[in-house]
């Protein structure tokens, strides 16, 4: 989820060759219910809206099992980090 515009992020995912859907969240309403808003970028800037990075694992049923965030927009959550989350969620089904 970004809060770019769709135009954007269609140009973005032609561009990256990326076959499945990036969300759109312009006002950052979902960005902020989600806890991921990041809060020291000048309200006054175009980049005001801009989440922390985070990956969330969704059970089938639709449910938030696991959020993996940072605070640093260059910091991304490690592959062992989310395979980690995956395996605790199945060891809890």
């Amino acid at each position: 989820m970004t809060y770019d515009s769709p135009a954007d992020n269609s140009k973005f995912t032609r561009k990256h060759d990326i076959a499945f859907p990036i969300l759109t969240d312009e006002q950052s309403e979902h960005i902020r219910r989600f806890g991921l808003l990041n809060e020291t970028i000048d309200p006054a800037t175009r980049y005001f809206g801009v989440p922390h990075p985070g990956i969330f694992i969704i059970s089938p049923a639709g449910k938030v099992v696991a959020k993996l965030a940072e605070e640093n927009y260059r910091d991304r959550p490690t592959v062992a980090a989310v395979l980690e989350a995956v395996d605790q969620r199945l060891l809890n089904d």
